[in-house]
């Protein structure tokens, strides 16, 4: 990671900005009623939030993950609020 010149907390940074994007991803998904996306941005984004040690984050997805791909059923709008609002904390304590 140094040799692209980026301090490890750049590089957590960038990681919660791309699951920022995958946030937001999960979002149209969810609009459109698309299980089999939601499920796959899901999973993405647990993995992208264990990386960097989101753990409410991974937490949550998780759950959506579990729930598009074993439940048939896409989250809440509160549910996606819940998401949002870990994933600024995980910002914040960078």
């Amino acid at each position: 990671m140094r040799d692209l010149g980026l301090g490890l907390g750049e590089v957590a940074i960038e990681r919660v900005e791309h699951a920022a994007k995958a946030r937001d991803m999960l979002r149209e998904h969810v609009a459109a009623g698309d299980l089999e996306r939601c499920g796959s941005v899901a999973h993405s984004l647990k993995s992208m939030s264990l990386n960097i040690g989101a753990s409410e984050v991974a937490g949550i997805a998780a759950t959506f993950e579990q729930m598009a791909r074993n439940d048939g059923k896409v989250p809440t709008e509160s549910e996606l609020g819940a998401l949002s609002q870990a994933l600024d904390r995980a910002l914040m304590a960078l």
